[in-house]
């Protein structure tokens, strides 16, 4: 048996990062309709508390599988900004964001603005089942259940401006598989039935019977034999690597992680 900490993200509005390919003139911040495992890791980080330069060895300590129960669509509406072009200060070798745009602050030059648009999608719904690498490392399901219950920081779907639409209402169970985890677990109008009402509209779109599995890692079939047939491999560039810099800060980058597709079928058949 292994000890899962499962918890809800629902979100009537969100964006998931997703790789996005930028000009010269125009920044484009695309979202992927499925969470990503460092935005995911992020919201982890969040409830715990714990910086970016923190967040690969959080990532590399849990493997991270979600139930897609939910899965939202694009909001056809992008979020536009104008971003200020910088210009490096001469004569030194790192800099500040504020150095690259003193001058423009200063009315000294006029480096013009870029347009940055950004992707969200409206209305997801999942269920996340963290599995330790290790029972008894330094995150472990009873450490993560604290933390969502009481969390450091705000959790978001995503962007800042996207706040959850429900408390994720974390739960520590024991289970032989993820999938087992997940079905104990429930849905939040299982779980809550004052929710019944409120949730109609996820019903309605057929959440009870239809979603996938996103299993993390290749050996996630092997461990959760269901029965429910393979789909496929993939290999998302979405596991934390961030480079850490001089002074604490760290940038973004990310790694490869294979993941492991297949349907959810079920809402209970498979036992603890």
């Amino acid at each position: 048996m292994t000890s899962f900490l499962v918890f809800t993200v629902c979100a009537p509005h969100g964006a998931w990062g997703a790789a996005s390919q930028s000009s010269a003139t125009t920044a484009y911040k695309a979202s992927d309709l499925d969470p990503s495992k460092s935005a995911l890791i992020g919201l982890i980080g969040a409830a715990l508390g714990i910086g970016r330069s923190r967040l690969g060895a959080l990532g590399d300590a849990l493997f991270v599988h979600v139930r897609v129960v939910v899965r939202p669509t694009r909001d056809p509406r992008p979020d536009f900004h104008t971003v200020t072009r910088g210009a490096p200060p001469p004569g030194l070798s790192k800099w500040s964001r504020f150095e690259e745009v003193r001058g423009h602050l200063a009315g000294l030059i006029n480096a013009g603005s870029m347009l940055s648009r950004r992707e969200y999608w409206t209305a997801g719904l999942w269920t996340v089942a963290v599995e330790p690498r290790e029972p008894d490392g330094e995150w472990r399901p009873d450490i993560l259940l604290r933390a969502f219950e009481a969390p450091r920081w705000t959790l978001h779907a995503g962007r800042r401006a996207c706040p959850l639409g429900l408390p994720p209402d974390p739960e520590v169970i024991e289970a032989k598989t993820p999938r087992a985890a997940l079905a104990v677990y429930g849905l939040p109008w299982t779980r809550k039935a004052g929710l019944s009402a409120a949730l109609e509209w996820f019903e309605q779109s057929g959440a009870r019977t239809a979603g996938e599995l996103l299993l993390d890692g290749e050996t996630g079939e092997t461990r959760d034999p269901a029965g429910s047939g393979y789909v496929r491999l993939e290999t998302r560039r979405d596991s934390p690597d961030p480079i850490l810099l001089a002074g604490g800060r760290s940038l973004p980058r990310h790694r490869d992680r294979l993941q492991t597709r297949v349907p959810w079928i079920g809402s209970g058949e498979e036992g603890r």
